[in-house]
């Protein structure tokens, strides 16, 4: 078949249109949505999380034990549980930047912390850069001239608000808006006012730990460091005024203590809205990592991780990153993250524009989601934050049995040692025995005893199931409780996926090295275009049954090689919507206008076969034009309707040109016949014809002419099946004879169509699909049959009363079977005249006896379908076309 230019380029057209948007990056998220598809079910393997990291979740159980947040004093009793099993890094998804004020619930905290760095546990403590939502306050932030401007009145009068002053005096050299927002909340725009002047006062400089706000605003105006001073010392400082300085002041000095510097962070300035950890557990940890969960994609789901946050005076690693980099021994300050790869000394992983592509697990944690390919047994060790207060709870009970023990057993005994407590016990069960009255003192040891006792073997119970699962292990504690709006982000483990899960899977591929390969993007409409270009062809020089198949196939084995192969097998991430959606397109275009030119051909072929009359007609309407009917004239006319069966699936296999070439041949030898009997062919539809007789006048013999026509156009059929290629052709042919209004109908004078309306017209078109219900190739009805079988046409055979579909009346139907033999036209005249009497069995005995025969098999399906149905009284139904 040839090349078609225009279907060509049409597919093309269609292609680059997809490969194009492709490129700008509008299908982005649809191609994420095939990658989430292929995590959740393409693979035929375990890829587990390392058990190198356990989970502490603050779930529905601790969130009972004790409302959520806890007190920072308890969650330092259960941090330090944690860290007394011996793992070796303890990453905290609980944000702890605002003091506990009233409590030592701070120091207590920072001193966990200190003596688990000692035992060789690192905390790493959670930042949040960037995630907090910017109030009216922090327009202050912004404006670094008005915010000294503000701290001189502070300094003029330290023992005023200086948002408080007269209307004049507040107004004049500041922005009115400013001080109303100071108004509002003095204390957060006292500390963006300190965060704003800090910058333009120390720029980048660190500042000392201690420096209190009467230090800071010395330094802003030297001529009053007395009178600050005083005035702090004195307390006669506005409480906001002192405690927004006081917060600035902290951030900054525990930024300085956490943040990471490199030749591109050294300078950075951060955000006013980030928020470090308290100073004093920087001081106590050192070590901090972000918790901003980042961007999501457009269609909000989490699908990859920044590791690298820009933070005042430097720059931070995230919290998952921080955490597995100290597991291997790596500082995090030599970890690098580029554009295009996350290095740690001898590790790589590849980044997409400094972003991690999240390598998700088939599963995280015990009871979480898991994956297709995951095994029933697979899931790190998840435990319950409440464990660890219980046992923390525990723990403080045995310390006040002890303190009580000491202040009962006298400073000459020691209690220091779990073998000195022993022998004391041992002694007082000694003393006990030996001691007819025991005293009070002695009473109250022997029973505090068997209480330390009991909670000695609880805490030892707890350590010995709860410390293997930590030991040396990077442990994440993190909320992961139900039914509150809380640290959840949308994944492919579902819409409310715990945020620790990501800061995890980062640790787990940073610690067992694990990623997928991601193809460029460029890849994706590259690969598109060529499988676009081999459809266009594939469209424009096939047929389209053969060009849609060989699509599909070639689209279903990208597929399978890209969407399952190479991401099971092969761990790389290959480009799937534009390399499957390019081909189609390039398919969907060249089709429609394949289709649009194959119409506007047929559409040409039609009205050329329809101008056609023989040409003695046309010269004797020429020499009486009055013989054609112009308004419509009733008269009795013979119709034709027939129809090529079988041209549809040549036409495919064919294509374009040789469907024309063979509709030509088909339609031409039936114009012929109808031409050479005196027919009319009034028009073509599609790949039949509907022709009459009497057209212009009337034709006495007109029954007989259309009989003949029919027959010879039968012949004619016979001899171009027999044509390499055409053997599936068929005709099918209905006449009827009757009235008719014929004449010119349309919309003169432009669009005319001399043709005929009436009954006799839709019945003749009604025969020609009946034709498919008996398996015949011609029907006609009795006035038709009658002039046939005055012209001893051969073949005529009777099929009785029959009701066709669209009709009510019952037609005497008749076929030209010439092919069948005496025996078997006997059996079939018996069976119809059996059901003609509505004698049912015997008609169903002789319709069984005469199916028999191959011939006339598809003849007896009606008959036995409507004695099936009931219809006994000799009218035969035809219920589908």
């Amino acid at each position: 078949m040839a090349l078609s230019r225009v279907t060509f380029l049409a597919a093309t057209a269609g292609a680059a249109l997809v490969v194009g948007l492709g490129a700008l990056g509008a299908f982005t998220t649809l191609e994420d949505q095939t990658l989430d598809w292929r995590y959740r079910n393409a693979r035929s393997t375990a890829e587990p999380m390392t058990d190198r990291i356990t989970l502490v979740a603050i779930d529905d159980n601790a969130n009972d034990y004790a409302r959520w947040p806890w007190s920072r004093g308890d969650m330092a009793a259960a941090f330090r549980e944690i860290a007394l099993c011996g793992p070796k890094v303890i990453a905290l998804d609980v944000f702890q930047s605002n003091p506990e004020r009233g409590t030592d619930g701070d120091a207590r905290l920072a001193a966990v912390i200190e003596e688990a760095r000692a035992a060789g546990t690192q905390f790493v403590l959670a930042a949040e850069i960037g995630g907090a939502a910017e109030d009216t306050a922090a327009r202050w932030a912004r404006d670094p001239q008005a915010s000294l401007a503000l701290l001189q009145r502070v300094a003029a009068a330290p023992d005023a608000s200086p948002f408080a002053l007269e209307v004049g005096e507040a107004v004049k050299g500041l922005d009115p808006s400013l001080m109303k927002a100071g108004m509002q909340s003095p204390e957060a725009s006292m500390r963006a006012v300190t965060w704003a002047a800090l910058g333009a006062v120390l720029g980048t400089r660190p500042i000392p730990p201690a420096t209190t706000p009467g230090d800071f605003l010395a330094m802003v105006s030297p001529e009053r460091a007395k009178p600050v001073a005083d005035a702090f010392a004195d307390g006669r400082v506005d409480p906001a005024v002192r405690q927004g300085m006081a917060a600035a002041l902290t951030e900054r000095a525990a930024w300085d203590l956490l943040v990471l510097k490199d030749r591109t962070s050294a300078n950075g300035r951060g955000s006013f809205t980030d928020r470090p950890p308290l100073l004093a557990l920087a001081e106590a940890g050192r070590y901090c990592g972000s918790i901003t969960a980042g961007q999501t994609d457009a269609d909000e789901m989490k699908r990859r991780a920044q590791l690298r946050f820009e933070a005042h005076g430097g720059h931070m690693l995230s919290l998952g990153l921080t955490g597995a980099a100290i597991v291997l021994g790596v500082p995090p300050g030599r970890v690098q993250v580029k554009d295009d790869a996350l290095v740690m000394d001898a590790r790589s992983i590849s980044l997409e524009q400094g972003l991690l592509r999240l390598d998700w697990p088939t599963s995280t944690f015990a009871g979480a989601s898991r994956l297709a390919g995951a095994r029933d047994d697979d899931g790190c060790v998840q435990l319950s934050l409440a464990g660890f207060a219980e046992a923390a709870r525990i723990r403080a009970a045995r310390d006040r049995i002890d303190a009580r023990l000491r202040e009962l057993a006298g400073s000459g005994v020691a209690l220091a040692t779990e073998a000195e407590v022993a022998a004391f016990a041992s002694a007082i069960e000694d003393e006990f025995m030996l001691t007819d009255e025991p005293d009070a003192r002695l009473r109250e040891i022997a029973a505090l005893l068997p209480e330390r006792a009991q909670a000695t073997a609880g805490l030892e119970r707890i350590r010995a199931e709860v410390a293997p699962q930590l030991k040396d292990k990077l442990v994440f504690v993190g909320w992961n409780a139900t039914g509150q709006l809380a640290d959840v982000l949308p994944t492919i483990y579902g819409a409310r996926t715990p945020g620790v899960f990501t800061h995890a899977v980062v640790a787990d591929m940073v610690l067992q090295g694990r990623s997928r390969v991601n193809w460029p993007a460029w890849t994706g409409p590259a690969v598109g275009l060529a499988l676009a270009l081999v459809a266009a062809w594939l469209v424009a020089s096939t047929g389209a049954l053969v060009a849609a198949a060989t699509v599909l196939a070639m689209v279903g084995a990208w597929l399978w090689a890209a969407g399952i192969v190479s991401f099971d097998e092969a761990h790389a991430i290959i480009p799937m919507f534009v390399p499957v959606t390019a081909p189609v397109a390039a398919w969907v275009s060249g089709t429609v206008v394949s289709a649009f030119l194959a119409a506007r051909d047929r559409a040409r072929i039609q009205r050329q076969f329809g101008a056609r009359v023989s040409p003695e007609l046309v010269e004797r309407l020429t020499k009486d034009p009055r013989s054609l009917s112009m308004g419509g004239e009733e008269r009795v006319i013979a119709v034709m309707f027939c129809d090529l069966a079988g041209f549809t699936t040549i036409a495919e296999r064919l294509g374009g040109a040789g469907a024309v070439s063979t509709l030509n041949q088909v339609m031409g030898a039936m114009t012929d016949e109808v031409i050479a009997t005196g027919g009319y062919v009034n028009k073509f539809l599609g790949d039949g014809l509907m022709a009459f007789w009497s057209a212009f006048e009337l034709q006495p013999d007109q029954a007989e002419r259309a009989a003949r026509a029919a027959v010879r156009c039968q012949e004619r059929m016979e001899l171009i099946r027999r044509q390499p290629g055409m053997e599936g052709l068929s005709l099918r042919i209905g006449l009827s004879m009757g009235k008719a209004i014929v004449g010119d109908c349309g919309a003169p004078p432009r669009l005319n169509d001399y043709t005929a309306i009436g009954d006799v017209v839709n019945l003749a078109a009604r025969l020609e699909s009946a034709n498919k219900q008996f398996g015949t190739g011609v029907l006609m009805d009795a006035a038709i049959a009658e002039g046939a079988r005055a012209t001893d046409l051969p073949g005529m055979l009777r099929l009785g009363r029959v009701v066709v579909v669209g009709q009510s009346v019952p037609v005497e139907l008749w076929t030209s079977a010439p092919g069948l033999a005496g025996a078997e036209r006997a059996e079939v005249e018996a069976a119809v005249e059996a059901f003609a009497r509505g004698q049912s069995a015997a008609a169903i005995e002789a319709w069984s006896r005469a199916a028999g025969a191959a011939a006339i098999e598809r003849m007896a399906q009606p008959f036995l379908a409507a004695l099936d149905a009931g219809d006994a009284d000799g009218v035969l139904r035809l219920r589908a076309k």
